[in-house]
């Protein structure tokens, strides 16, 4: 990270050309606007000279952004202009000798193999945010290679856009390390594109508008479109077709479709195609100025695109605009334009001309509609977003660094509760961290442990453990050590190891159980503090799939005492009632823990919950097991309710229901110590039947927008953002022992 006291700045780099209008160029030009407004400086690198002006015109007069060429000019050159095109390598070259002399704040670029090379360079990969667009899709289209090159990028950047939800759950699927490090980047419509949709239904007294914008592309339907206002008249709707655009696409696939559709233009301009015109390539505000004046914007493409995990810029501007867009029905243009939307139709032109003319009784409905849907793609609105985003990633830090920053030591087995604090930690300015990482519960590089105790201002030991044991005998008087205890650790068997007086703070994630650890360990006299588990409940927060309230999820079914088949009991009374119910269990199967498939009861207890699933078939076929990985954001999105009927000594805190709650899932709790405490005691079912019935309510959308509200607000205070107060105490500087005398009041 950038430790400077100066302006905030971005770099930004797409691998697009900004001589050629379609949706890259535009994003770049977008972005460039969204980002003048939230850093001090903007500085975009271009991947070819600007020779047009067309895309670049609205970023051109803002007086926060610079442009720089390609090429670095020589000193003393006369500045040129070229259509040389930077390629990947050299563009990460370029973007590394820039970022040298800016000292960027954060690094965004768009294009794989671009990202590939930054993310290669250690120095901008710690401020690299990446915008993959191109993933193959399905996962099987994806090459070894490219899924390699996709995983490094990944890993080494600091953080990953996409599109859309479906395009995050997809890369957090394929690519595990972009899990809970990737941000939404939406396409965008400027604020004063939008218009106030007319109340006008039909057109009386003229043919109906139709208007389409864009590259012309064969599986863009843009040769297949222009027999609509033909087809139209076939169906008693007089109709006319403005096509805007200049980009012709070349399809490799199918080599005679390009002269094809060069042919159909020419005939256009010469008057042959009744009921169309081609007004050819504008600049963005002109063609919104022409789409506004349309009745239906054209946003129909090939059905070989309806998985494609990628929303439409210009069918966002055509709602935008006041004019409702005629709409492939796939996943994502449901997601946002609704499943009533009236303008969708098949991959045929026939399929196109019969849905416009059944949607004209309605259009002034499907106006209106549509606009209020894109409302939250408007650029003002986009730009909070990305605030925090970058405010969160530590682009547009709270305090920029006063002072040393205290050097702490994290010494762990397991990171998996602690990961949004090491975030945090990661990109303040007030720590500088090293990991002394544990390979087992007892096992450690003692010489490494050794060293990295010698740099460390404060130790802290997550778990309770022979770590703690390790470092209480070796600190240094000089030195903080702070432990975090959660709850196996309270009957381990190396207290008698640990030096107690050597523990400046004891860490707890629950108020009940540090009463009960201080009273079984005796550790009350200890400076203590109670720090919940931390969520990213901005990651968290995604809508849900359709169908999820007929899911529910457990997060870790193991040990027993997790009480998996309470869950099962609760599944079958709810198909007692409504057959469409679903159990996820999601993590790892027993037998991968040796240590509790070693322990008899244990197994069979599991034996006998898996001969109860062999001889039920209803529930055999209604229970669903998910194999452990990192993207529990994306795995809520389809989930309306999580589990906790764990009994009372297999909890400390239960993250796995709080990560639900953010998701916006129900929460259903058995009874037991902290339950009410901590979640409230309005989420204890006390009966089979209390459970049952409340997830049996959520099948009407008012409760379940009701539920999905209150349990966000519930789980809001565990942010980290909420809890790195604490923690800064917590691991704050030992005050030297000198100063602490020089702050002692005179005797007299």
């Amino acid at each position: 990270m950038p430790l400077h006291d100066g302006p905030q700045r971005v770099l930004l780099y797409g691998d697009v050309s900004p001589n050629i209008t379609d949706g890259s160029s535009i994003w770049l030009a977008t972005m460039a606007q969204i980002l003048s407004g939230i850093f001090d400086e903007v500085h975009l690198l271009l991947k070819e000279d600007d020779v047009t002006g067309r895309v670049l015109m609205p970023v051109r007069d803002l007086p926060n952004v610079t442009f720089h060429p390609p090429l670095q000019a020589r000193p003393g050159a006369e500045p040129s202009s070229s259509r040389e095109s930077l390629p990947p390598r050299r563009a990460a070259q370029r973007i590394a000798g820039l970022a040298g002399s800016i000292e960027p704040d954060a690094i965004v670029t768009r294009g794989t193999d671009v990202a590939a090379f930054v993310s290669g360079n250690d120095a901008l990969a710690q401020v690299h945010w990446a915008y993959i667009t191109d993933l193959p899709y399905p996962a099987d289209r994806l090459s070894t290679n490219n899924l390699t090159k996709l995983q490094r990028i990944t890993e080494r950047s600091h953080r990953m856009f996409a599109q859309t939800e479906d395009a995050r759950s997809y890369l957090e699927s394929i690519a595990p390390a972009a899990a809970g490090k990737t941000v939404l980047l939406t396409p965008t419509v400027p604020d004063q594109f939008f218009a106030e949709p007319t109340a006008e239904d039909a057109p009386l007294g003229r043919p109906l508008r139709l208007v389409y914008s864009g590259k012309l592309a064969r599986n863009w339907r843009t040769l297949e479109m222009l027999d609509l206002p033909r087809l139209l008249g076939e169906l008693g709707v007089e109709a006319e077709l403005a096509v805007i655009g200049d980009k012709l696409q070349v399809d490799p696939s199918a080599p005679e479709w390009a002269p094809s559709m060069q042919e159909a233009l020419d005939r256009v301009s010469r008057g042959d195609v009744p009921g169309v015109t081609w007004l050819g390539g504008m600049d963005r505000a002109s063609a919104v100025a022409q789409i506004s004046r349309a009745d239906v914007g054209i946003s129909w493409r090939s059905s070989a695109l309806d998985s494609s995990l990628e929303l439409s810029t210009k069918a966002l501007e055509y709602s935008a605009a006041g004019t409702p867009p005629l709409l492939n029905a796939s996943m994502s243009n449901r997601m946002v334009w609704g499943e009533d939307y009236p303008l969708y139709c098949h991959d045929d032109p026939v399929s196109a001309a019969l849905a416009i003319r059944d949607a004209l009784p309605v259009l002034a409905d499907a106006r209106r509609a549509a606009a209020a849907k894109v409302a939250p793609y408007s650029l003002s609105r986009s730009a909070e977003r990305l605030r925090t985003s970058f405010h969160r990633g530590g682009a547009l830090p709270d305090q920029r660094p006063t002072g040393v920053p205290t050097r702490v030591l994290v010494a762990s087995h397991d990171l998996k509760f602690f990961g949004e604090i090491l975030d945090w930690m990661e990109r303040s300015p007030a720590f500088e961290l090293r990991i002394d990482r544990w390979t087992k519960l007892a096992e450690h590089d003692t010489a490494a442990s050794t060293e990295l105790l010698e740099w460390a201002d404060v130790i802290f030991c997550e778990w309770a453990g022979p770590n703690l044991a390790w470092y209480s005998n070796h600190k240094k008087p000089h030195q903080r050590l702070v432990s975090r205890l959660h709850r196996f650790e309270i009957n381990g068997p190396w207290w008698s190891q640990v030096d107690i007086s050597a523990i400046d703070e004891m860490v707890y994630v629950s108020d009940y159980f540090r009463r009960r650890a201080e009273t079984a360990l005796g550790l009350g006299t200890l400076s203590s503090r109670v720090i919940p588990n931390a969520l990213d409940v901005l990651d968290l927060d995604r809508p849900k799939l359709p169908g999820a309230e007929f899911h529910l999820g457990m997060i870790g079914f193991v040990s027993f005492g997790k009480r998996p088949d309470r869950a099962l009991d609760l599944l079958s009374a709810l198909l007692e009632v409504d057959d469409r119910y679903v159990l996820h269990l999601k993590g790892r199967m027993p037998w991968e823990y040796g240590y509790e498939w070693d322990k008899p009861a244990q197994r069979h207890l599991y034996l006998d919950f898996f001969d109860r699933l062999a001889d039920d078939e209803r529930l055999r076929e209604h229970v669903v097991f998910d194999e452990f990985s990192p993207d529990i954001a994306s795995w809520l999105r389809g989930i309306g309710t999580v589990l906790s009927p764990s009994v009372d000594e297999f909890e400390s805190f239960h993250l796995a229901p709080a990560e639900g709650m953010a998701s916006g899932s129900a929460a259903v709790f058995w009874d037991r110590e902290g339950v009410a405490e901590l979640f409230g005691a309005d989420l204890i079912a006390p009966t089979l039947e209390d459970a049952r019935d409340r997830i049996l309510a959520l099948r009407s959308p008012e409760a379940r927008e009701e539920v999905a509200l209150t349990s966000r607000q519930r789980v809001a205070r565990w942010d980290i953002t909420m809890l790195s107060a604490a923690w800064s105490e917590s691991l704050r500087r030992p005050v030297p022992a000198e100063e602490t005398a020089s702050l002692a009041p005179a005797v007299s």
